[in-house]
């Protein structure tokens, strides 16, 4: 999660580290901590934790979906009540770049498919 977030931060100044304003990774690193922890919380109210990866399937796809929504309205209310601090892009490609890495990593550890006769 900490690492998708840099990487929307890096992507919306066009992959250069220097040109991102210092403001911006004192900020980063600020609030990336409490977010992680925040979306472990939600990944554990998900039951994201109690699967076995070998065995993922679109159950697992559809909690993980609805554990990125409930993070999303976690985010855009912190926006409202903090007027955000970061380019919006950040939080958008943040929160998906997030959700594909964690459905990604989930259905990467899935073992072979059932071979067809």
């Amino acid at each position: 999660i900490a690492f998708c977030f840099f990487v929307s931060l890096w992507i919306r100044f066009d992959f250069r580290l220097s040109t991102i304003p210092m403001a911006y990774l004192e900020q980063y690193a600020a609030t990336i901590l409490i977010w992680c922890v925040i979306s472990v919380g939600v990944f554990v109210l998900c039951k994201l934790y109690n699967s076995i990866w070998s065995f993922v399937s679109s159950d697992e796809l559809i909690r993980v979906l609805v554990a990125y929504l409930i993070l999303g309205a976690i985010g855009g209310t912190y926006l409202l009540v903090t007027d955000g601090h970061m380019p919006r892009s950040y939080y958008v490609v943040g929160i998906l770049l997030s959700f594909l890495a964690t459905a990604g990593i989930r259905f990467s550890y899935r073992r072979g498919a059932v071979s067809v006769i």
